[in-house]
C-alpha cells in the first residue's frame, strides 16, 4: 500500500482491503476553490492509500450487489476511483503547503513495512437502525495500519484542522444513504445475506 495525498470536492463520498503490492492512483489534479474569509485560494485535501486492482474489483462486486438490494436512488454510491483507505482528512492547505504537506506525509510513511490487509465485513454507520454510510471493514494486519495512521497524523498535524483524537476505523465507504429510516429493514436484510459471502470470497481469494 502506497499512501499518497488526495484532493476532493466537498461533500464527496470519503471515507475503503488492500494489500502490501497494491499502488496508489495518480493524484487528480488539486480542486481550486477561493477561500473569502481568508482572501485566498485553498485545496481540500486528504492522505489516502487505495486499493489493488483486485480488491478494487472486490469492492465495486460489492456495491453492485448491494445497489441491487437497495436500487440506485436509495442512496449516493462511491465512485470506483474514489474508493480509499483514509489515513487523515487534512481540510483546507493552501497551494504553498501543498509540497511541504507531502514531503511530511512521505516522513510518515518512510519506516514503514509492508502489511496485508483484506475485506473482513460489512455495516454502516451510525447504526443499523439510521444507517447513514454503508462500509466495508477490514482484517488482517491491523496492527501496522494504525501505527501509520499514527505517524501520517502526527507528521501532518501543523496542515490543515487539528487531527482526530477518537480511534482509527479504517473502512472503505461504499455508499451514502439518502434516507436511512426508509430502507432500515432494506440494508439490514443485505447486510446480513451478505455477509457470509463477503468472508467466503476473501478466504478463496487467500487460498488461489
Amino acid at each position: 500500500m502506497r499512501p499518497g495525498t488526495r484532493n476532493r470536492p466537498r461533500g464527496a463520498a470519503s471515507d475503503n482491503s488492500t494489500s502490501d503490492n497494491s499502488t496508489s492512483r495518480q493524484t487528480r489534479h488539486p480542486l481550486k476553490r477561493q477561500d473569502h474569509r481568508r482572501g485566498g485560494e485553498t485545496w481540500r485535501v486528504l492522505v489516502a492509500a487505495t486499493p489493488d486492482e483486485r480488491h478494487l474489483a472486490q469492492l465495486s462486486q460489492l456495491q453492485r450487489e448491494l445497489r441491487a438490494h437497495l436500487g440506485d436512488a436509495a442512496a449516493r454510491w462511491t465512485n470506483g476511483a474514489g474508493l480509499h483507505l483514509t489515513l487523515r482528512f487534512v481540510g483546507d492547505v493552501t497551494p504553498a503547503d501543498a509540497g511541504p504537506l507531502c514531503e511530511a506525509t512521505s516522513r510518515a510513511c518512510v519506516s514503514a513495512r509492508p502489511f496485508q490487509l483484506r475485506l473482513a465485513n460489512l455495516g454502516c454507520f451510525p447504526n443499523k437502525r439510521e444507517p447513514r454510510v454503508l462500509w466495508a471493514g477490514l482484517n488482517g494486519d491491523l496492527q501496522s495500519l494504525p501505527a501509520l495512521q499514527s505517524n501520517v497524523a502526527g507528521e501532518t498535524a501543523d496542515f490543515g484542522k487539528p487531527p482526530e483524537h477518537r480511534p482509527y476505523q479504517p473502512h472503505f465507504t461504499l455508499a451514502h444513504i439518502n434516507d436511512g429510516r426508509r430502507v432500515t429493514h432494506i440494508v439490514e436484510h443485505a447486510l446480513n445475506q451478505m455477509q457470509d459471502d463477503v468472508t467466503q470470497r476473501d478466504t478463496q481469494h487467500q487460498e488461489a
